[in-house]
């Protein structure tokens, strides 16, 4: 699944309490079919795609919108 929109934001909590909250403009969801983690690709807004790609494979994810909606949760763990 991808999701594209003007300005999302995207906050990752991990097991041990550390927050990150990073800015996108896509966010790309691959479930894991063979039982491993998935993985959630959130890419950049102020680089080019390639030069910002921030990979999220453990924790909580969190994916709101300009207004400040979850849009999406991915609970990685």
């Amino acid at each position: 699944m991808t999701m594209i929109a003007g300005t999302l934001t995207v906050k990752q909590i991990e097991a041990d309490g550390h927050e990150s909250i990073t800015p996108a403009t896509s966010v790309e969801f691959f479930p894991a079919a063979d039982g491993r983690r998935a993985e959630v690709v959130a890419f950049g807004i102020r680089r080019p795609v390639s030069d910002c790609t921030n990979r999220y494979g453990n924790g909580r994810i969190y994916v709101t919108n300009e207004a400040g909606a979850t849009v999406a949760l991915y609970d990685l763990d």
